[in-house]
Parts: C-alpha cells; sequence; structure tokens
C-alpha cells in the first residue's frame, strides 16, 4: 500500500511549481491587459487627430476668418486636438474642448477658460492683442481665465522678462527681440503686474498654425504621439519582465511548503505505536529539525530554479518542478556515491527511478490540468492520483526484468510514433500539394481553367453539387431567374 508521504511530498513539489506558474501567470494578465488598454489609448489619440485634421482642413477650404485670421482658428482646432490626443495616448483624462463661438473665450481646459491669440502684428509678441481682448472683457482673468500665445512668442516675451539691462542695451534692430519691442513688452508688464502669471504657450509656434504648414506640423505631431505609444509600451513590457521581487517570492513560496512539509513527515516518522509529542526526545527533535531545515533549503532551491527555468527557458512550472527535482534528487545520489555510501549500481538505479518518479509526477499534473482546468487544483489531483497509482505499481512490480520491459516498450512505442508522426507528415504534404495544384487551377488566368478549377476547388471543400455552377446554362438560370 502506497505511504501518504509517497503521495504528499511530490504534490508538494508540484504545488511549488503551479504557485510559480500562478506568479508568472498574474503577471502576463496584467501585462497583457494593460497593453490592450494602450491599443485603445492609441486607437482614441489617432481618432483624435483625425478629427482635428479634418476641422483645420475645413477652416482652409473655407477660408475661415480671412487671409489674416485663418491662422488663428487652424491654432484653435490644433490646440485642442493635439493636447487631448496626448492625453489620450497616455491614458488621461481629455481636458481641453473648443468652445468655437467667437466670444470671449476659444477653449476650455475643464473649468479654465482659455482665449488664444496668435497675433505677429504689433511688435509685441501677441500681447497687444491680449491687451485688447482685456480691454474688451475686464472680467475674463477676474473669473479664471488664461492667455495662450504662440510658445516662440512666449519664449520671447520670457527672455524679455529675465533679460538684465547689460544684456537689454546690446538688442540692435536686426535683433530678433529690437530695443522697442523690449521697451513696450516691459511697459506692458509693468502696467499688468499678474499678466505675466495669466499667460501660458500653445503647443505650437506662430509659424506651425499656418495654413501652408499646418498640415506637416501635424503630421510631425502624429509622429510623436505614435513614438510615444512606443515609448510607454516599452516602459510596460519592461515593468512586466521577470525580475527580483518575483523571484525571491517563489525562493519563500518553495521553503516555506517544503520546509512545512519536511517537518510534517518528520513528526510522523517519530510518531506511532501510541507514542505522543510529549514522548519525543531531544535526539529525535534534533533530527527533525534538521530535516526540516534541508527540506527547507531544498525547497528554497527549487523556488528560485524553477521561476528561473519558467521565464529564462520558457518552460511549464509542471516539467520545470520536475527537472529541479529530478536534479535534487540525482545530486543527492551522487552526494553519497562519493561518499561511499552506495555503489555505482546502486547510484544508477537510484538516478534511474528519481527521473521516473518525476517523470510521473509531471505527467500526472498535466493530465490533471487537462481533465480539471482549474489552476492548482487539477494539477494537484492528477499529481496526487498519478503517484498514488505508481507508488503501488513500484511495490508490486520490483523486479528489474518488468522494468526493462517496460523500457523496450516504451522504445518500441516511440519507434512507432516516430514511424506514424512521419508518415502523416507525408500525408499532409501530398494534400497541400494537391490543393495548392487545385488553387493553381482555380486562380488561373486563362478563364476556361479557372472556371473548372473553381468548380474542381469547391467540390473539394465539399460544396454540394447542386450549389456548383457547371455551364454557361446554369450560370444564366442562376443569375436571370
Amino acid at each position: 500500500m502506497a505511504d501518504i508521504e509517497d503521495v504528499a511530498k511530490p504534490a508538494e513539489e508540484q504545488l511549488v511549481g503551479q504557485l510559480v506558474n500562478l506568479i508568472n501567470q498574474l503577471r502576463i494578465d496584467d501585462l497583457t491587459r494593460k497593453l490592450t488598454t494602450q491599443d485603445k489609448n492609441l486607437a482614441e489619440a489617432t481618432q483624435i487627430m483625425r478629427d482635428a485634421m479634418g476641422k483645420i482642413n475645413h477652416i482652409i477650404l473655407t477660408n475661415r476668418g480671412g487671409t489674416t485670421g485663418v491662422h488663428g482658428f487652424i491654432a484653435e482646432a490644433a490646440e485642442v486636438g493635439v493636447k487631448n490626443a496626448k492625453s489620450a495616448v497616455q491614458g488621461k483624462k481629455l481636458l481641453y474642448s473648443w468652445v468655437d463661438d467667437n466670444g470671449p473665450v476659444d477653449l476650455l481646459r475643464e473649468n479654465t477658460p482659455l482665449q488664444l491669440k496668435f497675433v505677429e502684428t504689433g511688435g509685441k509678441f501677441s500681447l497687444n492683442a491680449v491687451e485688447e481682448h482685456l480691454q474688451k472683457y475686464p472680467e475674463f482673468i477676474k473669473k479664471g481665465g488664461k492667455y495662450v500665445i504662440p510658445k516662440d512668442f512666449y519664449e520671447k516675451i520670457q527672455r524679455v522678462r529675465n533679460m538684465s539691462p547689460q544684456e537689454a542695451a546690446r538688442l540692435t534692430k536686426n535683433s530678433d527681440i529690437t530695443p522697442s519691442q523690449y521697451r513696450s513688452i516691459r511697459e506692458m508688464l509693468h502696467n499688468h503686474k499678474n499678466l505675466s502669471s495669466k499667460i501660458e504657450p500653445a503647443e505650437h509656434s506662430y509659424a506651425d498654425v499656418q495654413a501652408n504648414q499646418i498640415h506637416k506640423t501635424m503630421k510631425a505631431q502624429n509622429k510623436a504621439i505614435h513614438e510615444e505609444d512606443q515609448k510607454i509600451r516599452a516602459d510596460i513590457q519592461a515593468e512586466h519582465k521577470p525580475n527580483l521581487k518575483e523571484g525571491a517570492q517563489a525562493t519563500v513560496i518553495g521553503a516555506a511548503l517544503e520546509g512545512a512539509t519536511s517537518f510534517a513527515i518528520a513528526i510522523k516518522g517519530k510518531l506511532g505505536n501510541g507514542k505522543h509529542l510529549s514522548d519525543i526526545t531531544q535526539n529525535e527533535w534534533i533530527d527533525i529539525l534538521k530535516d526540516t531545515g534541508i527540506g527547507t533549503a531544498k525547497g528554497a532551491i527549487r523556488g528560485s530554479s524553477v521561476y528561473l527555468m519558467t521565464n529564462a527557458l520558457h518552460m511549464d512550472g509542471t516539467v520545470a518542478t520536475s527537472a529541479v527535482t529530478a536534479a535534487l534528487g540525482i545530486a543527492e545520489a551522487a552526494f553519497k556515491f562519493r561518499n561511499h555510501e552506495i555503489t555505482k549500481d546502486e547510484f544508477i538505479s537510484q538516478a534511474e527511478m528519481v527521473c521516473m518518479d518525476s517523470a510521473v509526477s509531471a505527467i500526472g499534473s498535466i493530465l490533471g490540468q487537462a481533465l480539471i482546468p482549474v489552476p492548482i487544483v487539477g494539477p494537484l489531483v492528477g499529481n496526487a492520483v498519478a503517484t498514488y497509482m505508481y507508488s503501488i505499481v513500484k511495490d508490486v512490480l520490483k523486479e528489474s526484468k518488468i522494468l526493462n520491459e517496460y523500457k523496450e516498450q516504451i522504445e518500441a512505442l516511440t519507434k512507432q510514433l516516430d514511424k506514424e508522426y512521419q508518415e502523416c507528415i507525408e500525408q499532409i504534404n501530398q494534400n497541400m500539394q494537391e490543393y495548392l495544384e487545385i488553387l493553381s487551377r482555380a486562380f488561373s488566368p486563362d478563364i476556361e481553367k479557372a472556371f473548372n478549377g473553381s468548380i474542381e476547388l469547391a467540390q473539394t471543400l465539399g460544396v454540394s453539387e447542386n450549389e456548383i455552377l457547371k455551364n454557361k446554362e446554369e450560370i444564366d438560370n442562376y443569375f436571370l431567374d
């Protein structure tokens, strides 16, 4: 009769593998979820850019605002489109909306009113237009409104604000900021103390939003959005790579499970015949703790090794666990052999049995998962059943003759499977060749050959004979009746 230890130990070992599988699967599921979400983010951003470009094309086509004003409406549509697309690709809330009513507010950033001023005339980098708007709508800033000007104009205004008297003295009429512009901007900022804090840079420069330049600008923005998408995806991939934290978790899980199992098995081995825990001697407790320590160390090795193999070699946790179990068993037998505790034949025999035990454990777990598709539960049930049956068979069939016969059967089965596999491949190749020949006839440039080939293809694919048009008369009847 199989001992409970013969079933519990392999089950615990496979449980380690299944828990490592779970760790990996949770990471992969989260990766898949985030990449799927990013697919949606990119699709939304792309659609926003497409819609914005449609509005811009309409503005240009209708010449809204005339020759001197069309770029202002283009700037509004582009600002909303690009800002929202950049938010969308990052999975953030869309903040911008286009009011588009020729009123005091051009855009809304949630509840913040925005007025875009893309005005080159006046020599104040749009500040003259801001000042005119302030005079017409004095409550605009008091209600939380802000002005948005071309980013290149904003940069020049900032330079004026921060420019020292010595730098200002070196300005000439050929500078990108002339002395008169410097004085007029400084004067305006002095007259409107808080205005500088109410001005923001736009997404684009003045030149970017001109009718003859906007398509190139939007193409560049669209490219930048796709580059941002690739960066986000790379970050997601990097975030979900196997890591030391998960490796440590697998190590701790293996150590805890195997340590606890070894402790329980060691306790069970000391009890029996009416013996209780209180009857265990000090030396026996030392043996128990020793077995527990060895089990804990093995578990730590198993957990970390399985995690490494499942991620570096892309092995299933079940197979990886069996490979590690076999390796540990062979290592233990090798240690005994080097210390002359067992003979060479005994070493070979033990190594063979360890590999056989591990194989049975793996096969049982795989079959259990197939028959009971519940993570962890299926493999453990399959492992327990297979191990139990294997233990019974191993107790009954001990003679080497039976094991050799089993080996011969496996070899014969392997040869038979190889033969059948080759025959199957040859049949598939033959069928594929015939199918390709039929396809070539069905799509022949010669109309008659193509017609006959189409009939043959339909017959090959199992189309009913009464549904196949085989001649001109049947074709006429089908389309004209």
